[in-house]
């Protein structure tokens, strides 16, 4: 398999598995790692319309996951800007084999759970629900992010810690 960056794993077309590309005239197959999809609408007929996301990584080690993190947050900056204020919530789904699976795990302590000066600007205020499977749907981890707990003015760790279930 040829090395890719994030932004060749990175996809808007839901349910798109495979992409095909040519390299010295062989046609070359690669897993696409990153998908990104608006999957949430809420309102009522159109008023008080919100929209939510989901990004689920499909990485084979840590290190894939780290180097797809910063297209994922490309894709929820471009989201949000599109979407205005009615980008309410964001589902991080990080498919993980049994392997890495606590590296994952570390991952998501590392870059998700974590108070709000240090989260991603591109996460502030959102929702967040979070989770940590392998490809067997086999739940590790399931948290949930108010936006009280993401918001970045939410200084005090007791207001971080009111948000996260």
């Amino acid at each position: 398999m040829l090395p890719l960056s994030p932004a060749q794993r990175l996809t808007f077309v839901f349910g798109d598995k495979l992409k095909h590309g040519t390299e010295q005239g062989l046609v070359v197959r690669w897993r696409v790692m990153v998908h990104f999809s608006e999957d949430f609408v809420g309102g009522f007929f159109g008023f008080g319309r919100t929209y939510g996301a989901s990004v689920r990584f499909e990485c084979d080690s840590v290190a894939a996951l780290e180097a797809d993190w910063p297209a994922a947050l490309a894709a929820t900056a471009s989201w949000r800007a599109s979407r205005k204020d009615k980008a309410t919530s964001l589902h991080l789904f990080f498919e993980s084999t049994a392997l890495w699976l606590w590296d994952a795990v570390s991952f998501v302590k590392a870059n998700v759970i974590v108070s709000p000066g240090s989260l991603a600007q591109e996460l502030h205020g959102l929702y967040l629900c979070v989770y940590v499977l392998t490809p067997d749907m086999e739940h590790y981890l399931y948290a949930e992010l108010y936006p009280v707990a993401t918001a970045k003015s939410a200084g005090s760790s007791a207001t971080s810690d009111r948000g996260v279930s």
